[in-house]
């Protein structure tokens, strides 16, 4: 149970990390005017609604099935949009952004899915049986969805920039 605490407070820390490097970058970013790199006021307030976004994961661990539909509507939304960013080097990461705020969703609770997914997809391709009810449940829930949720986690895992 501990561990299962830790590990969704680690994910979070992460989803939180990566945002605020995301929005520390845009800042330099958006100070320079190299080649479409600058976004517009509209995109700036979005990045700023989003930050401050909350969600409080529940104390079980699982997903819901709205939850991965909302998932999946998002993303398909960004890989819509992320043309609209194609000049800059967090399209993709601007794209669900945009997508999140367009959809009315929640950023927190959407990076939230996101990593549940990521790791069930992740034990799904090592063949690691799950550790727990929620792990055992969230695993059902994206074998159930995995055809559209496999493309998406596809091309998020050759978008993310490299350290």
């Amino acid at each position: 149970m501990t561990s299962t605490i830790t590990s969704r407070r680690d994910s979070l820390l992460k989803g939180v990390a990566m945002l605020a490097s995301l929005l520390f970058s845009l800042t330099f970013s958006t100070a320079s005017s190299i080649a479409g790199d600058v976004l517009d006021d509209a995109m700036l307030e979005r990045i700023r609604d989003v930050s401050v976004h909350e969600y409080t994961p529940p104390p079980d661990g699982s997903i819901t099935q709205r939850q991965v539909d909302d998932f999946i509507r998002v993303s398909e939304r960004a890989a819509r949009l992320e043309a609209r960013y194609a000049k800059h080097a967090n399209a993709m990461q601007l794209a669900k952004i945009d997508a999140v705020s367009e959809e009315g969703a929640n950023w927190a609770e959407y990076q939230w899915v996101r990593s549940q997914l990521k790791q069930a997809a992740f034990s799904q391709a090592m063949n690691a049986p799950p550790r727990d009810a929620a792990s055992r449940h969230n695993a059902a829930l994206f074998m159930a969805n995995e055809d559209r949720l496999q493309v998406i986690l596809r091309l998020e895992s050759n978008q993310e920039p490299r350290p």
